[in-house]
């Protein structure tokens, strides 16, 4: 058990049957042996690692200095390696250890966790913008490599602009062949490149690794709609 969690929120299983949890808390967090003491009511997050057996084994944390409680869509992976790959939403500013990410409210986050507990690297993931153009909450989707260089990214995005929209990830896989599988909810007609999901309810959307077009043209190249 994690004494004094205030929500977990993920889990992922690495290839030796070894689980870890995402969670966060406030005050105070107590599991195998440790206690962490947070500052006043800040909201951090933790990870929580067991045995295949159940045996807790290991607590690592990543404090924030904001009281305001981080949005629920994160996310937790494993690679081949046991590299552990952890991703959320935080406001103001965010400790790795010996790094620190500084965000604003609408600040996202993604960091290599190496097998060792160590962490490899950190990056704040886009800050979304208000002003004249905003249209909404959007969903996010992009790529890194195991080093942490981004390789590609994209939008999915509402048809307007709707204030509390309730557009958002809820879950993401991978299949052998590179595809990646998206699902989550939204509450008006959401754009998926050429494909639209109408009405309220909850989504789900295929991206296949060759529908992703590069191009390198000279300079003053004139492209147009359909070459």
């Amino acid at each position: 058990s994690v004494s004094h969690s205030e929500r977990i929120s993920t889990v992922a299983v690495n290839n030796t049957g070894q689980p870890v949890v995402l969670g966060t808390f406030s005050a105070r967090l107590r599991f195998a042996n440790q206690t962490v003491i947070n500052a006043g009511s800040n909201f951090s997050y933790y990870l929580a690692g067991f045995s295949s057996s159940g045996q807790e084994l290991w607590l690592k944390t990543m404090l924030c200095n904001s009281n305001i409680p981080p949005l629920k869509y994160r996310h937790l992976g494993y690679d081949d390696y046991n590299n552990l790959y952890v991703g959320g939403p935080y406001t103001s500013s965010l400790y790795f250890d010996q790094d620190t990410l500084n965000g604003t409210s609408n600040g996202n986050f993604i960091a290599k966790l190496k097998p060792n507990r160590q962490w490899s690297w950190t990056h704040n993931v886009g800050d979304p913008k208000s002003g004249s153009g905003n249209i909404g909450l959007r969903t996010f989707l992009g790529r890194t490599s195991s080093g942490g260089n981004w390789q590609w990214a994209g939008v999915a995005y509402p048809a307007r602009y709707q204030n509390f929209s309730a557009q958002g990830p809820m879950g993401i896989s991978f299949d052998l062949q590179g595809n990646s599988y998206i699902m989550g909810k939204h509450s008006q007609t959401t754009h998926f490149g050429y494909y639209s999901v109408g009405n309220q309810g909850h989504y789900a959307a295929k991206i296949k690794p060759d529908s992703l077009i590069s191009l390198k043209l000279p300079k003053d190249t004139r492209l147009y709609c359909g070459e």
